[in-house]
């Protein structure tokens, strides 16, 4: 006998068939995977709702309480809810005398309020006592406008005041010349970023502060004050000066042509120096200077320079110069000449006794707080 062979049709190949049972097999694999995730996710939300619904408690109000409309359910923790009468009192608007009544009173709300944290109070507590107390330095004894300076003995005084100090050198060639002669010292600069120094043991003396002038070149000194400075920046520069010279009172500028006849630089400046006990002297380096129009505005005494005595290095030009000061203090009583610290400025002050004879040359505390100024150092 002869056996038949199955006869595979021809249009399916043996590697189609297997990819075609593979296919149905994956199919069937994701399709479970997907109806159990299914059937858990809705199992878990079943039991989720179940056992919300059973927490959840509702409050409801007593019949005999009225609630304020904003008033909500305190927790345990809370203190007691206003009550008011259960009778409502009739409201007035402020646009009319009508009375109204009040509106309905709605549904109070379930809020959860947070747990207070009284330990940061405390912590707050104890910050606020470890803070320092800092102790203002006085406000400014200012120069009365109509107060007239001290004289004693009634002659004419004058005043001389040397700029540009920076180092001991200067201080002891001042000294040497046998003059009242009171020194401009500068803050800590290029020349000697120690010049507060120079002040510990003098009990006369000014400070002599760099301000912005109409040229470039000589606003390159260290820390110079210029108009765009903020209140914050003469504020902090103030301070400083405060703090390097603690006994001083008077300050004149240091140039500042442009800062002086800037009103609201110079505002700023001066309400800044006047808070912490200065008292300005305007060099006067521009006629246009708003110093008078400022001091004026405080009810203060205006103090400037009356003669600058050694624009010529000269002996026998700051001689005239002196003279010119001379005249001016027998005219107003008082005279405030400025000079620098030259050789020849100090040769010219200390031959000009004959020149000076008939004033009294004191330093400028003598004639504005009434001090008796009998040694410099």
């Amino acid at each position: 006998m002869s056996t038949k062979k199955n006869k595979i049709p021809k249009s399916i190949k043996p590697t189609e068939s297997k990819q075609i049972q593979t296919k149905r097999f994956d199919v069937r694999f994701y399709l479970t995977i997907f109806i159990s995730v299914l059937f858990l996710s809705l199992l878990g939300w079943f039991y989720y709702h179940l056992l919300y619904s059973q927490s959840q408690i509702v409050v409801t109000p007593q019949p005999t309480q009225t609630l304020l409309p904003t008033q909500a359910i305190l927790p345990k923790h809370s203190p007691t809810p206003l009550v008011l009468p259960t009778k409502p009192h009739p409201t007035q608007t402020h646009e009319s005398n009508t009375t109204q009544t009040p509106i309905p009173i709605p549904t109070p709300l379930i809020i959860k309020y947070p747990t207070p944290k009284p330990q940061k109070q405390e912590e707050n507590q104890t910050t606020e006592q470890k803070k320092p107390h800092i102790t203002p330095f006085p406000i400014a004894t200012p120069i009365p406008y109509d107060t007239h300076p001290h004289f004693h003995g009634g002659r004419p005084k004058v005043v001389l005041i040397i700029d540009d100090v920076s180092n001991q050198t200067q201080l002891e060639r001042i000294k040497a010349t046998g003059l009242k002669l009171t020194p401009s010292i500068f803050p800590p600069c290029a020349m000697n970023m120690h010049s507060e120094q120079l002040a510990t043991h003098l009990r006369h003396y000014m400070i002599h502060l760099p301000m912005e002038s109409g040229s470039p070149s000589l606003n390159k000194h260290y820390k110079t004050l210029t108009v765009r400075d903020s209140q914050a920046q003469i504020e902090e520069r103030a301070e400083e000066i405060r703090r390097l010279f603690p006994t001083a009172k008077y300050i004149n500028n240091h140039t500042g042509s442009t800062f002086t006849q800037n009103y609201n630089a110079m505002m700023m400046l001066y309400q800044s120096l006047r808070k912490r006990g200065f008292v300005f002297v305007d060099s006067r380096t521009i006629g246009s200077s708003k110093l008078p129009q400022i001091t004026r505005q405080f009810g203060d005494r205006y103090i400037s320079r009356d003669v600058f005595i050694d624009n010529i290095q000269s002996v026998v030009a700051i001689h005239k110069q002196l003279k010119e000061l001379v005249q001016k203090a027998h005219k107003n009583g008082i005279a405030i000449g400025i000079g620098h610290p030259h050789p020849a400025t100090l040769k010219a002050l200390s031959t000009a006794s004959k020149i000076l004879q008939s004033v009294d040359v004191v330093y400028i505390d003598e004639v504005f707080d009434g001090v008796r100024g009998e040694n410099l150092f």
